[in-house]
């Protein structure tokens, strides 16, 4: 993660990136039902809590915290931001990623996400994340009251490209 801050470079920023064991959050892939990812998926969405419940305990308010995340680390970011919708975030930026669970998961909707920043960047080909899973991220997100800028990138790979990045600056420099 700390590669895609160095690309970022914006030095004003702190970073604060998890680790997950062996290299994965959850054991199968983000669109298989949540039962199967269980209970690795929690732990990592506790993970994530605790690191939170330590900066607000050090005076870093939620609306100062931006989730960021790329692949597997997105599809966390993303399930993370919708589960804890109630609390005023500061952003998300999801790069490849999406909101876990199976194939016609019907999500809730509630107004808590009001003007939000989310940022969603995609492959139309990528092998891991299918674009119609971004997209029902962005859907969801929007219909939750947040501000969703959706990019769907031809033929890239999976990576993050120069665009995405800069969508990353142009939010912060906006700030």
């Amino acid at each position: 993660m700390f590669d895609l801050a160095d690309r970022i470079d914006l030095p004003q920023l702190s970073y604060v990136a998890l680790h997950a064991d062996n290299n994965s959050w959850y054991p199968e892939k983000f669109m298989e039902a949540i039962e199967r990812n269980q209970p690795s998926l929690d732990f990592s969405i506790d993970a994530i809590t605790a690191v939170i419940e330590k900066l607000n305990a050090q005076g870093v308010p939620s609306t100062k915290i931006y989730f960021f995340g790329f692949s597997q680390g997105a599809c966390l970011a993303c399930e993370y931001v919708y589960r804890n919708s109630q609390q005023p975030w500061g952003g998300l930026i999801a790069f490849t990623g999406g909101l876990i669970g199976e194939e016609g998961t019907q999500w809730e909707i509630s107004e808590s996400c009001s003007s939000m920043p989310v940022i969603l960047g995609s492959s139309d080909i990528d092998e891991w994340v299918p674009v119609k899973r971004t997209q029902e991220t962005a859907d969801v997100f929007s219909r939750m009251g947040a501000k969703v800028t959706l990019r769907v990138y031809p033929d890239l790979d999976h990576s993050v490209n120069d665009d995405e990045i800069n969508l990353v600056r142009s939010l912060f420099s906006d700030m």
